[in-house]
């Protein structure tokens, strides 16, 4: 288990439960559920982020999960105290003990296509090198 401390997280640490994608999207959250069922909700102050199943191609838990590791805690984090990116519908948390790499979570606060669901929520979570930083870790 990776040590974390608060409001530190230690990227390229997993946090996600052991086990294969394959073996908890059989018997995980999303299991018999819609794409829209919510999984976790995320909060930024008073705004919830909602995290639904998604279709696990382009969006949603099982896509973070088959596309990315899970980290909670990460997107936890992000969400409650990462950088707005501008001109997007995203967060950065970047690593003070690794100024060259961030976690990003991005997000659509407005519907998803023809469902009407509203918010769809978190699109994606993944941990990505920043770029034009020249700092090894």
């Amino acid at each position: 288990m990776c040590a974390t401390a608060v409001l530190v997280v230690m990227f390229g640490c997993t946090l996600a439960a052991p086990g294969s994608a394959a073996a908890v999207r059989a018997s995980g959250p999303c299991t018999g559920q819609s794409e829209n069922h919510i999984v976790q909700v995320f909060y930024r102050r008073v705004a919830a982020y909602p995290l639904r199943c998604g279709n696990g191609i382009s969006w949603g838990y099982l896509h973070i999960l088959e596309g990315h590791e899970y980290e909670p805690l990460a997107i936890t984090l992000t969400v409650a105290f990462g950088i707005p990116v501008p001109f997007t519908q995203a967060f950065i948390l970047i690593a003070p003990v690794c100024p060259t790499k961030g976690f990003f979570v991005r997000y659509n606060q407005g519907s998803y296509g023809k469902h009407g669901v509203r918010p769809q929520g978190i699109i994606t979570a993944y941990e990505k090198a920043l770029p034009n930083v020249s700092q090894k870790c």
